[in-house]
């Protein structure tokens, strides 16, 4: 299933994910979007938690559900080698250093700042 989409978190807001990127330090897959409000960053939070869910105190629901695709490859206007990238979970910030395909997705490698 290809993980590129626009997505629905379960608190309201909108994201478009991007593809998946992988460290290329630990290996670990993450994926990769941008909100759809504001200022429209791009953040990057691990695989799992991102498909997984999230206990609220109704039970557990869908952290991120995706809803649609997206009608604009948005990365034909943006130079993601150039992008500042933020980690939700540790405050890192990235940069991808190389893409590819695989199978439906975009495999981003991405490398933490010094």
């Amino acid at each position: 299933m290809a993980v590129a989409g626009i997505y629905r978190h379960f608190k309201g807001n909108y994201y478009e994910v991007v593809g998946i990127a992988i460290d290329v330090d630990s290996k670990e897959e993450f994926i990769l979007y941008r909100q759809m409000y504001d200022i429209f960053g791009y953040w990057m939070r691990p695989k799992d938690m991102f498909l997984g869910e999230r206990m609220t105190e109704n039970g557990p629901v869908v952290r991120f559900a995706k809803i649609g695709t997206s009608f604009e490859n948005i990365l034909e206007k943006e130079d993601i080698f150039n992008i500042d990238i933020g980690n939700s979970e540790t405050q890192n910030r990235y940069k991808v250093i190389k893409s590819y395909k695989r199978d439906d997705d975009t495999i981003f490698e991405v490398k933490i700042l010094e």
